[in-house]
Parts: C-alpha cells; structure tokens; sequence
C-alpha cells in the first residue's frame, strides 16, 4: 500500500485495497467476485434505478 496513493476499507473482516484515482468508480457501489469462464470482480450500481452500469475488471 502506498500512502496518498491507496485506499483500503474493509467490509464484512474481508480488506480491500485500492488505488485513490478509482474511488469515484467504486464508492456507493456493490462488488462481487464471479468465478467461470470470465471469473474476475464485477461492479455495479446498488437499487432499483440500475441499469447498464457494470464493467468487470
């Protein structure tokens, strides 16, 4: 981790650490772990209004 330049929250005792450039991309959002053909972290939207909004990484 690299003061200034990392975040790292922690939720539910799992820790995430994540550079600061991306916060505005992941914060009020839900991230899950998808195993499979195309296994990596999705990221999406949380609630009713969510429509079109993931990207996986």
């Amino acid at each position: 981790m690299q003061e200034g330049q990392d975040r790292q929250e922690e939720i539910d005792g799992v820790s995430f650490i994540y550079e600061e450039r991306i916060a505005p991309h992941v914060e009020d959002k839900v991230i899950d772990y998808v195993t499979g053909v195309q296994s990596g972290f999705q990221i999406k939207s949380e609630g009713p209004d969510f429509c079109c909004g993931t990207c996986s990484c």
